[in-house]
């Protein structure tokens, strides 16, 4: 089997998802297949092959598409990794208990798949599936390796994309999928090693072929390249299923790959027949940074010391004031910064008002507003810095940009209700080296009173953006922001902080798992969310600018010539900067998005930075996925999940499912937190939400019941 090249860092990843009318979770009457007694651990087993290489084995991109498919919804999984030259399996059952409620190989192998007389692992595996109705899929499969498929021709999808399309069975299996619905809106399979099947010439009796997706070989026929295939039981035992059932997938995989991303939660659905831990909600939430205050203008930086030109390495010093020209009496700017006006608000209301009206699936959309309070009005506890004077009284100049007045204020108050706001300090000050006192009365005080006075709705002082992500190491600092009452802090995604118990310094640190945060390391009473930095930089306003910043860093003699080597002009580089945040939206990634203010300027009277790459994301969204609602959570919010996500990942929950008669949920807790369970597929207690057509309950153990919960119902398996 050829293992092809993958993923460009602008790819993506994810996996499958289906209905319950496809997993028979309709019927009135419970389907079991199962010993009366049977007990069936929801957990996915992972078989991958192990040999004397386990870097290269144990983390190749099929296996680590595997693991991030299972960890972005939040579904209980184990390894295996068996010897290739002599393949074993771990335990699967005690008596009638169950120990995998599902089975997942990242590559085919027939010794395991195919239960000839000759494969005695795949026979111990067939009899598993037929006791207790146990579903299997291969991720990336050798046709012949599945016992129902045969190769008929490949293709690498490196020089020549595959446009596949959904049958009639892979739309009722995938139903939150628009890519793949028609010939018009194909799912393209791309980057990835790629097998044309049909079904095998020698078929066992009974055993049926259902093709999922489908696509054109070279010569223009139509072949399979997903299907899931029935076999039937023909030596039945008392409570077996009539058949077992086995998914293949004919390309490769990884989880930076778009087609793997779009298929992964519906692979995931068919395992475990729509009854799983875990869930999976679509979030965006961009952040602005530095509401009130300029930035730099590209290739213009301001440090304390003047002005620098930032297209040198290292930087070229180019004076101590702006090389273009002085301050405007009007802005109370130079010509190497720019502040946002009272207009750029206006044309940005308009377009989210449009973008929550009109685009698909974006109605919650909605912009954070990270402010400095003291680019503001002194009447609202600014500075009134811009210009530099008191803001007019007359009516006349507050509808004259021409007279000495600042726009940005008024317009914001006026439209405030439309936006989220959280704290950015007062005035911008890093607060590595800052002191208690000063970021308590100096920054975070005055801040709020601003915010008092504006009247900032959406506002919680308990959440906070500190200016540069700094602060985060500085005890005196931190404190203050205790005292304040700050109980969410956004770190940065590239720049990973470490955990609590370990030394608190700068990193190299992982991130924290998957849509988790985790508490400050210095001081765990204040809990970071990890925020997304982004290729829309603080410094650029207009498209030439942000077009020159890119190719500086990735055009033909850029820093990083790689991965395009050539000057790319303002459209590629919103597409290969949406393609990266569409990704975050594909798979379920609810860490928010880093921009500046600078980013709204309605650079031709309308339309803004920000604007056209939230309009080219969306659109790719949309063309990918239907009916899955985008989420745009506050910071709060946000924080408030990841937390629940990390206490959930550290308290060792386990489901155990009784066919017919209900689940089972314990976990334990050393820290006495209540752990909410995400069980998908089960209606039950009082919070639960349907989403995508799938109910998700919220299941919560805690110390008075013993971290433990019996679900009593009767549940189709």
């Amino acid at each position: 089997m050829k293992t092809p090249q993958h993923a460009t860092p602008f790819a993506l990843k994810r996996l499958f998802a289906a209905t319950l009318a496809a997993l028979g979770m309709a019927a009135a009457t419970p389907l079991l297949a199962a010993p009366a007694d049977a007990q069936i651990e929801m957990k996915v087993l992972v078989l991958t092959a192990q040999d004397d290489n386990p870097a290269a084995i144990g983390d190749a991109p099929q296996l680590e598409a595997t693991k991030a498919m299972l960890d972005r919804i939040g579904t209980p999984y184990e390894i295996y990794r068996y010897d290739s030259a002599a393949p074993s399996l771990p335990a699967l059952e005690d008596g009638n208990n169950a120990h995998y409620q599902a089975i997942l190989l990242p590559i085919s192998d027939a010794r395991l798949l195919n239960p000839l007389p000759s494969n005695p692992l795949a026979q111990t595996l067939s009899r598993y599936q037929f006791k207790y109705g146990v579903r299997m899929a291969a991720l990336y499969a050798w046709p012949d390796d599945t016992g129902c498929l045969q190769a008929v021709g490949q293709r690498d999808t490196n020089t020549s994309a595959l446009d596949a399309t959904l049958t009639a069975a892979g739309k009722t299996a995938f139903p939150y999928l628009k890519a793949g619905t028609s010939a018009t809106l194909p799912l393209q399979v791309k980057n990835a090693w790629t097998y044309f099947a049909d079904p095998a010439t020698a078929l066992p009796a009974g055993a049926t072929v259902t093709p999922l997706l489908q696509g054109k070989a070279s010569d223009g026929s139509t072949h399979t390249v997903m299907a899931s295939c029935s076999f039937p039981n023909t030596a039945p035992e008392t409570g077996d299923a009539s058949s077992r059932e086995v998914l293949a997938a004919t390309f490769d995989n990884n989880q930076y790959l778009i087609h793997s991303s779009l298929l992964s939660y519906g692979l995931l659905n068919w395992l475990t027949k729509g009854v799983m831990l875990g869930e999976r909600r679509v979030y965006l939430d961009p952040q602005i940074d530095d509401i009130g205050l300029p930035n730099d203008s590209f290739p213009y930086a301001w440090e304390a010391d003047g002005y620098y030109d930032a297209r040198t390495t290292p930087w070229t010093f180019l004076g101590a004031t702006c090389p273009l020209g002085g301050e405007n009496a009007k802005t109370g700017t130079n010509p190497c910064e720019y502040r946002i006006t009272g207009k750029d608000i206006d044309k940005l209301v308009a377009w989210q008002k449009n973008v929550r009206s009109r685009t698909a699936n974006a109605a919650d959309f909605r912009l954070t507003m990270p402010y400095n309070g003291a680019g503001f009005w002194v009447s609202y506890g600014g500075q009134g810095a811009y210009p530099p004077n008191k803001p007019a009284t007359f009516f006349f100049d507050l509808i004259n940009e021409n007279v000495l007045y600042d726009t940005l204020t008024p317009r914001l108050v006026a439209n405030k209700a439309q936006f989220k706001w959280v704290t950015h300090t007062y005035d911008h000050e890093f607060m590595d080296d800052m002191s208690y006192d000063h970021a308590l009365n100096n920054e975070m005080i005055p801040n709020d009173k601003v915010a008092q006075k504006m009247g900032l709705p959406n506002y919680d002082k308990s959440t906070m953006v500190t200016p540069n992500i700094s602060g985060l190491y500085n005890a005196d600092v931190l404190s203050a922001l205790q005292t304040f009452g700050i109980t969410y802090l956004v770190s940065d995604t590239s720049v990973p902080t470490p955990p609590v118990g370990a030394t608190c310094e700068k990193g190299p640190w992982p991130l924290p798992r998957f849509n988790s945060g985790k508490p400050n390391c210095v001081n765990p009473s204040i809990y970071e969310v990890p925020r997304y930095p982004t290729a829309l930089y603080y410094n650029v306003s207009t498209p030439a600018e942000w077009t020159a910043e890119y190719n500086h860093f990735y055009g033909a003699n850029g820093i990083a010539p790689y991965p395009w080597g050539y000057d790319l002009s303002y459209g590629e580089v919103l597409d290969k900067t949406s393609e990266v945040l569409v990704s975050y939206l594909l798979n379920y990634d609810a860490r928010p998005l880093m921009f500046h203010a600078s980013n709204l300027r309605a650079y031709d009277g309308t339309h803004s930075l920000l604007g056209d790459l939230m309009d080219a994301t969306l659109a790719k969204y949309n063309r990918y996925y239907q009916n899955l609602p985008i989420r745009s959570p506050s910071l709060k919010q946000t924080g408030e999940l990841m937390k629940r996500r990390q206490v959930y990942n550290e308290s060792g929950v386990r489901a155990v499912l009784k066919p017919g008669k209900g689940i089972v949920l314990t976990a334990a807790n050393p820290e006495a937190q209540p752990v909410v369970v995400p069980l998908t597929g089960v209606t039950y207690g009082t919070t639960t939400e349907t989403y995508g057509g799938q109910v998700t309950s919220f299941v919560t153990l805690n110390p008075a019941n013993n971290y433990s919960v019996n679900i009593a119902k009767s549940i189709a398996w």
